[in-house]
């Protein structure tokens, strides 16, 4: 006479078994860089953010990013400041230097969005430089050396003029009595040549051709980086 034995599989319940698997944690899931209890808090809530509220890990890597990148093109123009001695973008390279230092504390603060803001005017800034020397050297650097100028510097000539009224707008909207930011926009007006011509009447990017569309792309990029600053001073 057989005996029915229970099976053993039937002794633990159902539900306990999946519950047990939903709780165990993905094998191979890297680690969270960093654990919600060791982000180091902003000390103060950032503008644009309701009180209580601290910024988030991707506010963070995003002015981590910024920084970066305004490093990287530092880097970039040290190297053309070797090549040719232009006053106006040393004066430029030394103003991105401070913006950059200051975006280095900005983060170290916990003040995610102001850092991002103003290393994005740093990199504007130095991009500027860069501007400068291209149009003196007489060729576009690129993240990996000499290159061809990319359609911004052709449609420079014909955009300066739209971004710095933006720029105005946006300072005198948020009435930003800043010094540097005046002095970007002076600087902007400085090197602008608008131009009404059709793109297509740039033959080539010869050398005169060339110094017109980097100036131009040099004003619009100070004329970006001054609203950036207004964005970190004002939070939006």
């Amino acid at each position: 006479m057989k005996t029915n034995q229970p099976l053993l599989f039937f002794t633990t319940p159902l539900f306990a078994v999946v519950a047990a698997a939903v709780t165990q944690p993905a094998i191979g899931r890297p680690p969270e860089p960093f654990p919600p209890s060791s982000r180091p808090p902003a000390p103060f809530p950032p503008n644009g953010l309701s009180p209580g509220i601290t910024p988030s890990y991707r506010d963070q890597e995003r002015a981590w990013r910024d920084i970066r990148k305004a490093e990287e093109t530092a880097y970039r123009v040290s190297f053309l400041a070797t090549q040719a001695s232009i006053a106006r973008a040393s004066d430029l390279t030394s103003l991105g230097g401070r913006l950059l230092s200051d975006a280095r504390g900005l983060y170290e603060a916990g003040k995610y969005f102001q850092a991002a803001e103003t290393a994005l005017a740093a990199k504007n800034v130095y991009e500027a430089a860069q501007n400068l020397y291209e149009g003196e050297l007489g060729y576009v650097v690129g993240p990996r050396g000499e290159g061809a100028p990319t359609r911004s510097y052709y449609d420079a000539p014909y955009r300066v003029s739209e971004e710095l009224s933006r720029a105005d707008a946006i300072v005198a909207y948020y009435s930003s009595n800043d010094s540097t930011v005046s002095n970007l926009l002076s600087y902007a007006r400085e090197f602008a040549t608008p131009s009404t011509s059709p793109t297509a009447s740039i033959p080539s990017a010869s050398a005169p051709n060339l110094s017109i569309m980097t100036n131009n792309r040099a004003a619009i990029r100070l004329a970006k980086a001054a609203i950036h600053l207004v964005r970190a001073a004002n939070g939006f």
